[in-house]
């Protein structure tokens, strides 16, 4: 492992991302992959998800995954969480 992946590197860490299907959710998605991260991806529509990680390039099965949801709904958000902390 080089010095700066040792310093920044994000191996084992999990991050959510909401509105990640959206452009800036990607290029950080693709990121924070790169940095050896878990990413979860939140996002309103699974058509958004799904054209997201062909642009990323990934399956949805692998260190990037996605669930659909309304921020708005404090409900949904508490059951997305869950969820996503269950994945990784």
């Amino acid at each position: 492992m080089n010095y700066i992946n040792q310093m920044f590197g994000l191996e084992g860490k999990s991050v959510i991302i909401t509105g990640g299907a959206g452009a800036i959710g990607t290029t950080m998605s693709n990121a924070l992959l790169n940095a050896g991260a878990n990413v979860m991806l939140w996002s309103r529509s699974q058509k958004s998800l799904d054209k997201a990680f062909e642009k990323l390039n990934r399956p949805p099965e692998s260190r990037c995954q996605g669930l659909t949801l309304d921020t708005g709904d404090e409900s949904a958000v508490q059951g997305a969480l869950e969820q996503s902390i269950n994945r990784f």
